[in-house]
């Protein structure tokens, strides 16, 4: 019997039946690659095992090449993809390779489903729930509403050329996904060698991330997708100073302790949510600094500890940037500082240039003669207390409460009636004005409710 290039041959061996997938016809003899069925991977190699929802015809390519003759040749069979399968449903169907060497799967994980958090098997009933586009296997359901979003399945249960057309409709449903890597390592000036080692220390990295992401909840994926950005830039910190010749004596295990301890500061700083803004905002700003391809100082400092982990929770943008970055804002703001010009018989009018142009603004009016130099006022206005309205009248001026029939040599801000009355009315507001700047201050890290718990007690 005659095998042709991709099918799947059976061929009498050495210890019985076996199959190969023929990739070259030559004379007489068929160079193969040997397929492996699943009972096969656990006789093997100890440990290694296809997966509870394996397909009944479901068989792995190995990399270990075979020669065959032809007049050995059993049977044939038609060895298909996932989605030909779904189509023609016979013969031998693949999804994963093998390393003949050690047993490895390739990809090590499939995209798990329903309830069960286990692949689609694709000899099995399944349900799909057009509402919230997800797949459920018919044995795990209990009732015809779907769990996620319990709207009603309809009782529909799809098998063979449904399974392919819900794979074009829905990206989600792919059973083979390649991890990603969280930073493109040709972004970054580094030696060949270095390189290929970050290349080779980030793709182990992107493989436990993607196992991990089968079994975590969703708050955890998100911590964990921080700590996992916080490693690389670490290992990436490494490969820039063994570019430069320099090595570090820090372990993974050394490098994983400072990126937990750094995610952890902010989760405990957020009020242990990864839902509060305060989380959210500063994670991207950690991770934005981080993998900055000007920004190898912060990497760096963060590597040997001039920048302790628990301190990035806390630091600004400005703090995280990069020396270039912050010389030039430095630049900037004195520039424009130095081109600030007091109109001459104008009080408190400023002619402010900037790179758009000149604007007149008055600093008492709240309107801003030109939009590009809003950060420039503000920063002046903090500099310069804005003036007080003629008919407003400070309660903490103390020559608002001189009373008219006291004369004394003294001016009036200095005679004891007018101090024992701004003592009164600064005592009277303090307690006001200290509960709303706490107030303030703690709703960045707590929720509303814990807030007023607080401010109750201290009532």
């Amino acid at each position: 019997m005659e095998g042709k290039c991709g099918q799947a041959v059976c061929y009498e061996g050495d210890i019985g039946e076996a199959w190969a997938l023929v990739e070259s016809e030559g004379g007489e003899v068929l160079l193969c690659k040997e397929l492996l069925q699943p009972q096969d991977l656990a006789q093997r190699w100890s440990g290694a095992e296809a997966g509870k929802y394996t397909g009944r015809m479901e068989v792995f390519i190995s990399n270990r090449e075979v020669k065959v003759a032809r007049k050995l040749v059993k049977r044939t069979l038609q060895l298909s993809d996932l989605r030909t399968y779904a189509k023609v449903r016979e013969g031998f169907v693949w999804r994963r390779r093998v390393k003949s060497e050690s047993g490895q799967l390739d990809p090590p994980f499939l995209y798990p489903i329903c309830l069960c958090r286990e692949p689609l098997n694709p000899d099995l009933l399944y349900v799909f729930c057009e509402s919230c586009q997800t797949c459920f296997h018919e044995q795990c359901l209990s009732s015809p509403e779907c769990p996620q979003c319990k709207a009603n399945l309809g009782g529909i249960k799809r098998q063979g050329s449904f399974l392919d057309e819900d794979l074009q409709k829905h990206p989600s449903l792919q059973l083979e996904r390649k991890p990603s890597q969280v930073l493109q390592v040709s972004k970054y000036p580094l030696s060949s060698q270095a390189s290929a080692e970050l290349s080779a220390a980030l793709n182990r990295l992107a493989e436990e991330a993607q196992h991990l992401q089968f079994i975590l909840g969703e708050e955890d994926k998100v911590r964990q997708n921080l700590k996992d950005k916080v490693l690389g830039a670490l290992l990436l910190a490494q490969a820039e100073q063994h570019s430069l010749g320099e090595d570090t004596a820090l372990d993974l295990k050394a490098l994983q302790a400072i990126s937990i301890e750094a995610e952890a500061a902010l989760f405990f700083s957020s009020a242990q949510t990864v839902k509060s803004p305060n989380y959210g905002r500063r994670a991207r700003m950690i991770i934005f600094n981080l993998l900055d391809e000007k920004n190898c100082d912060l990497r760096a400092n963060l590597l040997r500890g001039s920048v302790i982990p628990k301190r990035l929770a806390f630091m600004e943008s400005k703090d995280m940037a990069s020396s270039s970055m912050k010389q030039l804002r430095e630049e900037r703001e004195r520039k424009y500082l130095e081109e600030q010009l007091i109109c001459p018989n104008t009080g408190a009018k400023l002619l402010v240039k900037t790179h758009k142009g000149e604007g007149v603004i008055d600093m008492g009016e709240e309107r801003v003669l030109n939009s590009d130099t809003t950060d420039l006022l503000e920063t002046l206005q903090e500099r310069k207390p804005a003036p007080q309205h003629e008919d407003e009248e400070d309660p903490f001026d103390p020559n608002n409460h001189s009373p008219s029939a006291l004369t004394e040599v003294l001016p009036p801000a200095h005679s004891p009636y007018v101090l024992t009355r701004v003592y009164d009315i600064a005592k009277d507001n303090t307690p006001q004005l200290l509960a709303k700047k706490i107030r303030k201050r703690m709703m960045q890290y707590l929720k509303p409710e814990q807030v007023e718990s607080i401010m109750k007690a201290i009532k």
